[in-house]
């Protein structure tokens, strides 16, 4: 990256993504799990050693997802969360929309309403796509996670809903099991 702040990269299954509409059934392997907001973006072109100015050009889509991680009994992410990351269902994905500059991602679990902006989301989309292309090819179809440092993780408990909505779009909805 630019600015010489390292950037985390996960590689996952297919099997690790689940589109809104789906319900997530809580696993048993942990006490406890939590939502934690991150917002994809979908390449739309191949590319390598993309500069920073140029990055935009390269996302064609974004939505709202969720990353489902593991809690141990005091509510903190559990040493095998990176394990846990590529668990069926891990990640909870909703409709994707055209790529426009974030204005606002706003979601609910459990009645809470919670509204995050564009700040709140590390790394910004064109860091992310040229430090990426400098190691890896991107190409069309490739998904870009980025998480909302800005974020608490948030419980989840059988029977609450989780809706997301991205500049004013309903996109995601996903019942908890």
């Amino acid at each position: 990256m630019t600015n010489g702040t390292d950037m985390s990269v996960t590689l996952m299954a297919d099997s690790t993504l689940l589109r809104s509409g789906q319900p997530f059934f809580i696993p048993d392997f942990a006490p406890h799990f939590a939502a934690v907001p991150m917002l994809m973006l979908r390449v739309g072109r191949l590319g390598k050693c993309i500069a920073p100015r140029f990055a935009h050009r390269y996302i064609d889509a974004m939505t709202a997802s969720f990353a489902i991680v593991p809690l141990d009994h005091d509510m903190q992410p559990m040493s095998l969360a990176g394990m846990a990351s590529v668990m069926d269902g891990a990640t909870v994905y909703g409709s994707w929309i055209d790529y426009e500059p974030l204005q606002s991602f706003v979601w609910t679990l459990g009645g809470q309403e919670h509204t995050l902006l564009p700040q709140d989301f590390m790394p910004e989309a064109s860091a992310a796509i040229e430090h990426i292309s400098r190691h890896a090819t991107i190409k069309m179809g490739d998904v870009i996670c980025l998480g909302a440092t800005a974020s608490q993780p948030q419980p989840l408990h059988i029977d609450d809903l989780l809706t997301a909505s991205v500049n004013g779009q309903p996109i995601l909805r996903n019942k908890i099991k």
